[in-house]
């Protein structure tokens, strides 16, 4: 026969069926039918349940969330099931200190570039005093599926990042649901437990040091954005070249502030000239953008969306890593939270942007050759190709190889050989062998991943002068690259960048590092720079405004 404990609560259920005789029938059931099997085991987990757990139990059955939730649904109800059901913030008919800490902390979300309304807490205290046990059970449960929210997003964002674009394939790291409501309802200090689960870099919390500087201003002193409209330029008229005048502090000379003048046009090319815009003077979509963002409720929405993506990174970046801003063309490497190394860098264009996500660079290829991505022979050269095909390769200095239907693999074949006009790019490889032209130069860093993206030399250094710097189609070429190898192998014993300089040559070189290195391919519009003051830069590839429409779904 199988044995039953005896708790506290079925005691209390018992003692109670006996007192009040609406609930005899349930307890009778319950004894009667031990040895009923399975339809026993429900009679009496009915009878050791109190009324509270019951019906949290009851709720717990019918919660939804959406897809990306159903993981966290179901780590709710386990932990719940875990604790009989048993309520975890309102307890002897009280909210918990932890209860009214985390509600505290929830209502005031916009300090973390969250919105308190997206949690749902219901009034714990109401609820308590009610007395009602459906009551009490909602705003318990209210207050778990809130405090999970929550944590989740101040952890891993409140959005999937690939939902912006299949490029963005970074994988937020999600705490376990019991961890999170273990540590929150036992916490001595809900805020501060909180934060363990935050991103743990100086950029994060600078931003957020910001953005709570920024809420506490007066709207008084905010200057007014520019409304959408059409393109403003050289004889324009209106309230809306009053107000870009005050955006730009430039007063009109001849008294009219509503004309779009030659003086207002010098100004709009100078700003333009100092963030990197095309200096035409005409005020059209992507100058307003780069104009408002500067505003205070601009650069509130800027840091949330930031703060964001931030989110989505690893919670510690490395205590040696490496990372890529891609709007800000820059690269950094980093080592115990100071910047030890930063060069320039082109990125990928808007058509072939440069992915998001982070890998480890595992090892180094000296003299490498390119192998042509296929898109790139189909989409640019194949043109040129069909034309000349012999002259083609000649000058560029390019192999062709090709996949006979006689022969297994790649073998080199002259580019007389094959007809462009009907090829398949899956049967031939365009490959340029290592040397001064190759596009990759003559050193490549790796970490494998699955964008076949990396970072690398580059012939086209004329490039690293401009502003705007996307122009590859995908990878990320480093100004300085021996410079940058030095910072790399800075913890290697047997490498720099001299004894890399004496592997040139025409063949591949490969220099495993005894110690991989994090890599963050990173977007970041805003950071704090080291004057303290926010820097912005050019949202390059249209995210941001991508996850403004999700956050406001």
């Amino acid at each position: 026969m199988r044995k039953y404990p005896i708790t506290a609560s079925t005691i209390w259920l018992l003692v109670a069926g006996f007192a009040f005789g609406a609930q005899a029938g349930p307890v009778t059931r319950g004894t009667a039918g031990l040895a009923d099997g399975s339809a026993a085991d429900a009679d009496l987990q009915a009878v050791v349940l109190t009324p509270i757990a019951a019906e949290l139990k009851a709720r717990l059955e019918s919660v939804k969330g959406s897809k990306a939730e159903e993981s966290l649904i179901g780590e709710i109800k386990a932990y719940y099931e875990a604790r009989r059901f048993e309520p975890i913030w309102i307890v002897a008919g009280q909210p918990t200190v932890q209860a009214l800490a985390l509600a505290n902390t929830i209502a005031n979300a916009r300090l973390d570039g969250l919105d308190p309304d997206d949690y749902n807490l219901l009034d714990l205290a109401s609820a308590s005093r009610s007395g009602d046990v459906s009551a009490v059970a909602e705003a318990d449960l209210s207050a778990t599926l809130a405090g999970v929210r929550y944590t989740t997003h101040l952890a891993a964002g409140r959005i999937r990042p690939r939902s912006l674009s299949r490029h963005v394939t970074s994988t937020p790291e999600k705490p376990p649901v019991a961890e999170i409501l273990t540590g929150l309802s036992s916490a001595s200090d809900v805020k501060v437990t909180l934060q363990k689960f935050e991103p743990q870099d100086e950029q994060y919390w600078a931003l957020k040091d910001k953005l709570a500087d920024l809420l506490s201003d007066s709207d008084e002193t905010d200057q007014p954005e520019v409304p959408a409209g059409k393109a403003l330029r050289l004889g324009s008229f209106g309230q809306r070249v009053t107000i870009l005048r005050q955006r730009l502090g430039h007063k009109a000379i001849d008294g009219d502030a509503e004309h779009f003048d030659e003086d207002l046009l010098v100004a709009v090319k100078a700003f333009q000239n100092q963030n990197g815009l095309r200096a035409d003077g005409i005020v059209g979509r992507g100058t307003l953008a780069v104009l408002n963002r500067d505003s205070r409720g601009s650069l509130i929405s800027l840091i949330g969306v930031n703060l964001e993506r931030r989110r989505w990174l690893p919670k510690n970046l490395g205590t040696f890593h490496i990372a890529v801003n891609i709007p800000e063309y820059q690269v950094r490497v980093n080592k115990a939270g100071r910047t030890v190394h930063t060069t320039r860098v082109v990125v990928g264009k808007r058509s072939n942007p440069t992915p998001i996500f982070s890998d480890v660079m595992e090892h180094i290829i000296v003299n490498p050759s390119w192998n042509v991505p296929a898109s790139i022979l189909s989409n640019e050269m194949l043109p040129d190709i069909m034309i000349d095909p012999s002259g083609f390769f000649s000058r560029n200095g390019y192999q062709l190889l090709a996949r006979g239907e006689s022969w297994s693999g790649f073998r080199q074949v002259h580019p007389e050989m094959v007809d462009w006009f009907t090829v398949d790019p899956k049967r031939v490889l365009v490959r340029q062998p290592p040397g001064r032209r190759n596009a990759l130069g003559r050193i490549k860093f790796m970490f494998p991943n699955r964008h076949a993206v990396y970072l690398h030399d580059t012939p086209a250094k004329n490039l690293f002068s401009r502003e705007t710097r996307a122009y590859s189609h995908g990878c990320v070429r480093v100004e300085d690259p021996m410079a940058f190898a030095d910072a790399v192998l800075s913890n290697e014993s047997e490498w720099d960048s001299a004894r890399l300089k004496k592997l040139y040559g025409d063949r591949e070189r490969k220099v495993e590092l005894a110690e991989h290195i994090p890599v963050h391919l990173t977007y970041f519009t805003a950071r704090v720079g080291s004057d303290g003051t926010v820097e912005t830069f050019a949202d390059v590839y249209g995210y941001d405004s991508v996850i403004r429409k999700l956050n406001n779904r």
